[in-house]
């Protein structure tokens, strides 16, 4: 669950990515997640985001692909809003 001033926004399904926005930006976070169930979560750090970046592994470039699906994602729900 995702809230924002103690007010549910939204619900994040399986393997939904949250914090890119400030990562990529390098701001602070500005909502809570909350888990409403036991989850797995891989937390990354700006350094590790880095060398995740630059690596050509599978999960690294797995990981680029899902950023970009998501951040794509973010930014149509955003200019859903200004339209």
């Amino acid at each position: 669950t995702v809230h924002k001033q103690l007010y549910r926004i939204g619900e994040l399904e399986e393997g939904t990515f949250f914090g890119q926005m400030g990562l990529l930006g390098n701001r602070q976070r500005s909502a809570t997640i909350q888990a409403l169930e036991n989850s797995i979560v891989l937390e990354v750090y700006p350094n590790d985001l880095v060398r995740l970046l630059e690596a050509a592994t599978p999960f690294s470039l797995r990981f680029q692909e899902f950023l970009g699906i998501s951040v794509i994602r973010q930014l149509r729900a955003a200019n859903l809003h200004i339209d």
